[in-house]
């Protein structure tokens, strides 16, 4: 089978595990059975699982994957309480990486132990006077002890960051992980895990660890060459023209825009700059304008209330009805916090302020004010069209292995370099990375993303489930790993 990888012919295989594989029921129980780890040493024999020059071993899927890593462990650190799930001491080398750790939250030191969420009351306030009025003022002092207690600078930090009326943040949790040189990669039950030895003892330190499931996640991306770029885009250029002029006004669907910010989550375009989107989307992008319609916000309240924001008379000035509806809401006391978006509103941009006077003034007595259009791109024109194709596979009912193609993500090509190593911006995205392209847009593309069809399994897939590897128990592999503790086939490190 012939890729176009730089005209190169190349097997081309990949991996998904993602809905998993048929005979993984059996294979979870006689591993939970046995209570033994499988290991995997890299040798001849598992060369499918450990050889960095082979695109579709496992390793070098982990190296293409390593955005989606990131992504996967953030938000098992969000949804799912696991913060630190992938965390242990810095070592050289190590890849770093921060997640979002939600509201900081204290338990006060009052009869109740009353939980309460740290918030910022007002720009205006300086942290010292903040803190100090918690702690030292009120009838709420023993809730906020818990503050003194706290390193200031690191409060400081994260108080200065917050906007008016906005919880404070928790430090970002900072986590580390490392997809090279990987030595040994050890089955446990439904996780598995990816070692390195260790500069400093005779044993190996674990890396990464990541779940069947999110080994099933793993793509494949290919760098298309040139002419087969060129002809992908130029198809998809007269697409998107034709799908502009029908486009249905209430709603761009085959609008590109939206697309520009998912850079964080198309892997090896670590080095993206959204600016050189914004520098060909103004220059050389061909665009559609839509009505913005009224203008509606989400609400702070508990119930997430929709409003429709509305002049209510001609004789109200924009800053009394702006401090009107988010001090008193449109009566006096009538839930201010349905408006509370318009309090963080920046003084600059499309969406501000500024253009919120605007609308109001421009606003006729109990109409609704109309939102800003909507500046939908189609297409983007830019020299050297390169193309990454990401693929994803599945098995179905039947045990048949299947090819998804996933997206296309346009990036510039450029000159004297080739393949992964260019570190391209990228510009468009075509699909979403988890589901299947658009049908029109695969069906359009057909012949051009032929080649690229695959219907046999991966040699790293056979290996795995195979069970070939090293049977050990834990105490075998406390010897050979370094770990706080081996219990109930999960290694705690």
């Amino acid at each position: 089978m012939e890729n176009c990888l730089d005209g190169k012919p190349e097997l081309n295989y990949n991996i998904t595990m993602k809905k998993l594989f048929k005979y993984l029921p059996i294979f979870i129980a006689s591993i939970a059975f046995s209570q033994e780890f499988i290991v995997f040493e890299n040798n001849k024999k598992n060369k499918a699982l450990f050889d960095y020059s082979d695109p579709n071993s496992l390793v070098s899927m982990l190296v293409q994957n390593q955005n989606r890593i990131i992504y996967s462990s953030c938000e098992a650190s969000l949804y799912k309480d696991m913060v630190n799930e992938y965390s242990f001491h810095p070592i050289d080398g190590m890849k770093t990486y921060s997640c979002y750790s939600g509201k900081w939250e204290i338990e006060g030191d009052d009869e109740y132990r009353t939980r309460k969420i740290l918030t910022r009351d007002s720009k205006d306030e300086k942290f010292e006077d903040w803190l100090f009025r918690l702690t030292s003022m009120g009838d709420e002092t023993e809730i906020y002890a818990p503050l003194l207690r706290i390193d200031p600078n690191l409060l400081k930090k994260q108080y200065d960051l917050c906007g008016d009326n906005q919880p404070i943040s928790l430090p970002p949790t900072i986590n580390y992980f490392d997809v090279n040189n990987i030595d040994l990669i050890i089955l446990a039950k439904d996780k598995i895990y990816f070692t390195k030895k260790s500069l400093y003892e005779n044993k190996n330190f674990i890396c990464l660890e990541l779940s069947l499931d999110e080994i099933g996640n793993l793509a494949r991306f290919d760098f298309l060459n040139e002419d087969l770029s060129k002809k992908i885009t130029n198809k998809l250029r007269e697409f998107q023209l034709r799908k502009r002029e029908v486009d249905d006004a209430s709603y761009p669907m085959y609008s590109i825009a939206e697309f520009s910010n998912q850079y964080n989550q198309a892997n090896l375009f670590e080095d993206f700059n959204e600016n050189d989107f914004k520098y060909y989307n103004q220059s050389s992008s061909i665009k559609r304008i839509f009505p913005g319609g009224n203008w509606q916000i989400e609400g702070d309240d508990e119930d997430r209330t929709l409003q429709i924001l509305t002049r209510n008379s001609m004789d109200e000035s924009f800053e009394e009805w702006y401090n009107r509806i988010t001090t008193q809401g449109v009566a006096p006391g009538y839930n201010p916090e349905v408006f509370g978006s318009l309090t963080r509103l920046d003084t600059k941009g499309k969406i501000s302020l500024a253009s919120l006077k605007n609308k109001y003034e421009a606003c006729a007595e109990n109409q609704a004010l109309q939102f800003p259009d909507l500046e939908a791109t189609y297409w983007v024109d830019y020299p050297n069209p390169a193309i990454y194709l990401q693929r994803n596979f599945t098995i179905d009912s039947t045990g048949k292995f299947k090819t998804t193609f996933s997206q296309l993500i346009f990036a510039e090509r450029l000159d004297n370099k080739k393949g992964v190593s260019q570190k391209p911006q990228v510009l468009m995205v075509f699909g979403n990375e988890y589901e299947p392209m658009n049908k029109e847009i695969s069906d359009l593309l057909k012949e051009e993303l032929k080649i690229f069809e695959l219907n046999q399994e991966l040699p790293s897939r056979k290996i795995i489930f195979s069970q070939k590897g090293k049977k050990v128990n834990a105490s075998e592999l406390k010897k050979i790993v370094h770990c706080l503790d081996v219990t109930e086939n999960q290694i705690k490190y």
